[in-house]
């Protein structure tokens, strides 16, 4: 059982000069009146803002989609000839690509401390997770034996972040509704990657054995700007409801590091593999770019494996309802 040739596309996207524009209008925007301005603001005015935020998140990710997730799984057993008894390699690649994490749901809170009708800080921390999962039936070497198999594959990817910054409102009628626009600086510190693929070995009558081989890896630090616009809408001067969309751009690529791979693959079982994704020498994540034959020769991972280079750019919709106090 063999099966295609794995092709890996690269797509060049530059920042959408829309939010690059956003961006630096409303930095220039700030002007040394925020103060002065606030202390002729109304009496009883809210100063400070609580917001529950849910939402979904579309990064790039590119080289786990469209590299990692798109690999086939090589593979080589043993089996017993029934004839002569003799024991003979056999050899496959197994496809069961994952489809791409293009979205994953997002949730935080955000605080923001009202300077005066225009101008906000911000502060803030959300939690995301994308996940893909794909199952396949096939027939692969187990015990001596060509064995059918139900081979499932899963990938699950998460963040928790912390960010920091600037809003200013563009316009709106006085507790009714607002247009605004914002600056964040995100800081990506708790990115945790696991990948899992479960083999299913039909043995006898409603018997089954399974194996299970994890792959797991994290990064911190990772640095992000992103540009938005919302708007909200006022049911009462201390509840609203509103929505964000934003772009995010990331400070460069990072690779997922602190690796660690687990099995409880039997010696008796008689079958290796050559994983989508596995540890380099500097414990960090490469993907399978090509899948070749199963080969014990040291070179195989060299030519074979490439890094997992990840960014995190990618827009950003968010749902949020508002308390004033």
């Amino acid at each position: 059982m063999h099966g295609g040739t794995v092709m890996v596309r690269s797509v060049t996207r530059p920042v959408p000069a829309l939010w690059c524009g956003l961006l630096l209008w409303m930095l220039m925007a700030v002007d040394g009146t925020t103060w002065a301005a606030s202390e002729a603001a109304e009496p009883g005015a809210k100063r400070w803002s609580v917001s529950p935020l849910l939402g979904v998140a579309g990064p790039r990710l590119r080289l786990l989609n469209e590299g990692e997730f798109a690999a086939s799984l090589p593979g080589r057993g043993r089996i017993t000839l029934p004839v002569t008894g003799d024991n003979v390699d056999y050899d496959f690649i197994i496809d069961n690509p994952l489809k791409p994490i293009d979205w994953g749901s997002n949730a935080g809170i955000e605080f923001q401390l009202l300077l005066d009708r225009r101008h906000s800080l911000l502060f803030g921390f959300s939690v995301w997770e994308g996940g893909s999962t794909s199952t396949v039936s096939t027939e692969i070497p187990f015990q001596g034996g060509l064995t059918p198999t139900l081979y499932e594959r899963s990938g699950k990817i998460s963040y928790f972040e912390y960010y920091v910054g600037y809003r200013r409102n563009l316009f709106g009628k006085p507790r009714k509704y607002r247009v605004y626009g914002k600056v964040l600086l995100r800081e990506l510190f708790d990115i945790d990657y696991e990948e899992r693929f479960v083999f299913s070995f039909a043995g006898g009558p409603n018997e089954t054995f399974k194996r299970n081989v994890v792959v797991e890896s994290q990064a911190t630090g990772v640095l992000m700007l992103e540009g938005a616009l919302g708007s909200e809408y006022f049911f009462y001067d201390w509840l609203s409801v509103g929505m964000d969309l934003g772009y995010s751009y990331g400070f460069g690529r990072f690779r997922l590091g602190d690796a660690s791979r687990r099995n409880d693959i039997q010696a008796n079982d008689n079958i290796r593999f050559k994983l989508p994704a596995i540890l380099g020498d500097d414990r960090k994540l490469k993907y399978l770019w090509r899948a070749a034959p199963f080969d014990d020769d040291p070179s195989y991972e060299r030519d074979n494996y490439r890094p997992l280079k990840l960014k995190f750019d990618g827009w950003r919709l968010l749902v949020r309802v508002n308390f004033y106090f």
